[in-house]
């Protein structure tokens, strides 16, 4: 994490395009609300806590267990093929955190999360960074699905989406043990497809709204 430290070019708000200088070291992406900004050591601290506090610990990859701090950044590393950190509008604080995981280059195939703070969980503006993460992963690489896991105590987030941005792709029932009962784990499934025809327009009403 040492090093030079990169030049950085902010996206145009209007296109949401990812816009590179001449240094491809880094790179910022930005929409009219949300911003993405690489993540740091010194970020490490933030999303320990916020991994294990009581609203996403059993939501997120620990599912109620308590890793040493050592081993959570071993963690947030492994598997991961990029990863940003959500920035909430003027003035930039971090509010969340957008991973994509164990890429299939050979099939084209890869896995996202998004961990938000619970001061944000009721926002609309931390969509708009989770979009330009998809953005991001179907312009940098020839993915053909964004896949996407949750418990079904979980699941309502996605509800607004199913159908139209993503469909379930698999199910296992009575899967996770959470507060007394079996609930199921089921797989969203984005599509380039559907992003080219229903996730792109998503992407650019933010752009629009005032």
């Amino acid at each position: 994490m040492t090093g030079q430290a990169p030049n950085l070019h902010l996206a145009s708000s209007k296109n949401h395009t990812v816009q590179l200088d001449n240094d491809p070291q880094g790179v910022i992406l930005q929409g009219k609300y949300a911003r993405l900004r690489p993540l740091a050591q010194n970020d490490y601290g933030y999303f320990y806590n916020l991994s294990l506090s009581a609203e996403n610990n059993a939501r997120w990859r620990y599912r109620g267990t308590t890793p040493s701090p050592e081993r959570f950044v071993t963690d947030l590393w492994n598997g991961v093929q990029a990863q940003f950190v959500i920035e909430t509008p003027e003035p930039r604080q971090r509010a969340g955190l957008v991973v994509a995981y164990n890429a299939d280059m050979a099939n084209g195939t890869v896995y996202l999360a998004a961990l938000v703070d619970n001061d944000y969980h009721r926002k609309v503006w931390p969509m708009e960074g989770i979009l330009l993460f998809v953005d991001y992963l179907l312009q940098n690489w020839n993915f053909r699905k964004v896949y996407a896991e949750t418990p079904e105590f979980c699941a309502a987030q996605f509800s607004s989406g199913a159908g139209t941005y993503f469909e379930e792709e698999g199910r296992l029932t009575q899967h996770q043990f959470f507060q007394g009962k079996y609930w199921d784990y089921i797989t969203y499934a984005l599509t380039r497809e559907r992003w080219e025809t229903h996730g792109k327009a998503a992407l650019h009403r933010f752009s629009e709204m005032s």
